[in-house]
């Protein structure tokens, strides 16, 4: 199964925790109730495409990741003159 939505919850949660913001905080940033967020991040609820993307951008991460746990959980910029 590609789509497990404890672990995408899991993903969700540790990015969101990485970034240093709360459920409430994230909620509104994202514009959905703390109880999407909470119910994502314990696996009850899965993501829609749209609120997939939204937190891919946010989290400078991609759907790959928060789906599917493929690939980096967040891109870094690189800040070097080449």
């Amino acid at each position: 199964m590609y789509y497990d939505l404890v672990e995408s919850g899991k993903r969700i949660r540790e990015l969101r925790k990485q970034f240093g913001l709360t459920q409430e905080e994230l909620a509104e940033r994202l514009g959905v109730a703390l109880n999407t967020i909470s119910r994502i991040e314990i696996g009850q609820r899965g993501v829609s495409i749209d609120l997939a993307l939204e937190l891919a951008v946010h989290f400078n991460s991609t759907l790959d990741y928060i789906i599917a746990g493929r690939g980096p959980a967040v891109y870094q910029e690189n800040n070097e003159n080449t």
